[in-house]
Order: structure tokens, then C-alpha cells, then sequence
């Protein structure tokens, strides 16, 4: 049976859901979302625990494996409970009180190199 994933879709948004549980859905290991600035992924590891990955690289040329650079972080936020946003940094990326995190990305066009 090939992998299955749950997803609803709206005027404002589409929802990928992943259940992590591999014996009651059949999912892939891994769910890449391409956009024009990069590549969000994300993959189960062996012990059901998940790794989120931002790639702003992108394989120009597949023939030598060349990549390019085709996006560029220009914000970042980190949210913990009980901590105004100012007063994160990515230490605290650790942080057991940590809510929420965004990144701005930018693609890369001539103006942004």
C-alpha cells in the first residue's frame, strides 16, 4: 500500500496531517513542502520523534550536484511562555517553555544578492 496523508484544504490554507503513528496510517518517513525560497522538511526518526529542516539551497545543475543558494533568512522569532520575544535568543531553542518559532525567508532574486 503506498503512503497515505491526510490533508484538508480552504480558501486560506491547506493542512497536512501527520499522525505519527506508523501501524494505524501508512506515511512516508519523510514530507517536503517546496516554495520559491526553499525546501521545509520534514522527517520521523526511528524513535517516532520528528526533525524539522529548512533548506535554502536548491540543486541548480542535478548533472554535478551543484546547489545554489535560492533563499535568505532576514527575520527570525522565537516564543516562550513567560518570556517577552526580545528576550529569546537560540538558546532557547531548548527551552521546555518554548511555544513557537517563525522564520522569514526571502527567495533570492537579483536584488536580494
Amino acid at each position: 500500500m503506498q503512503p497515505q496523508l491526510k490533508y484538508t484544504r480552504s480558501d486560506q490554507a491547506h493542512r497536512i496531517w501527520i499522525q505519527g503513528d506508523k501501524d494505524t496510517q501508512i506515511e512516508p518517513p519523510e514530507v517536503h513542502l517546496h516554495f520559491p525560497g526553499g525546501v521545509l522538511s520534514l522527517t520521523r526518526c526511528a524513535d517516532g520523534s520528528y526533525w524539522m529542516h529548512g533548506d535554502l539551497l536548491d540543486i541548480s545543475d542535478p548533472d554535478n550536484g551543484n546547489k545554489v543558494q535560492i533563499g535568505i533568512v532576514t527575520a527570525a522569532r522565537i516564543d516562550c511562555k513567560d518570556m517577552h520575544v526580545s528576550d529569546a535568543d537560540t538558546g532557547d531553542l531548548s527551552n521546555p517553555k518554548l511555544e513557537h518559532f517563525a522564520v522569514l525567508i526571502k527567495p533570492v532574486t537579483k536584488t536580494t544578492t
